[in-house]
């Protein structure tokens, strides 16, 4: 299912989908709903949890404007854990897309939608890109007899980083 801010959004990402799976040949159709209450919509979408539930995937294409992005925050909130993905739309909403003629750029965006993870988490998939950034940090070098502790270190301690050694008594 697709979520959409608004009743005009919801049928322009409805006839761009149907649109884009015609030409393929199939008969699949993706749900496409809207919130009546536009972006302040997280109390009504609550209330239909169940329903949200039902399905695979649920899709937020919100309007790519500051209230749009902010009620994303509130929506992700009440919906099914895992379920929920962002799509990063290029134009403002799904409406523009189609006044633009880009509905080539609507299914992208559609079909390269992200899992929603929180701010502070990183998914497993992205940890060596966040290992790869953290060992490229300048370091202060250790004194010549610590040289094996550079080394497990990686080159000395990284700055900006607050680091806490610790020992075994009597090791020291």
């Amino acid at each position: 299912i697709i979520l959409t801010e608004g009743e005009v959004d919801s049928l322009s990402a409805y006839q761009m989908l149907k649109e884009y799976n015609e030409k393929r040949g199939t008969d699949y159709e993706v749900a496409v709903v809207s919130a009546t209450t536009g972006a302040q919509s997280a109390k009504q979408i609550a209330n239909n949890y169940a329903f949200f539930d039902s399905f695979e995937q649920i899709i937020i294409s919100y309007d790519g404007d500051e209230p749009g992005q902010k009620a994303i925050n509130s929506i992700v909130k009440v919906l099914p854990k895992a379920k929920v993905k962002i799509m990063k739309m290029k134009h403002k909403d799904a409406n523009e897309y189609l006044q633009k003629g880009d509905q080539k750029a609507f299914i992208s965006d559609f079909y390269n939608a992200k899992t929603y993870v929180p701010d502070g988490i990183v998914a497993s998939n992205n940890l060596g890109d966040k290992m790869r950034e953290e060992l490229k940090i300048p370091k202060v070098p250790l004194p010549f007899f610590m040289h094996k502790l550079q080394k497990m270190m990686a080159g000395g301690i990284p700055l900006g980083r607050i680091i806490n050694m610790g020992s075994a008594s009597g090791t020291g």
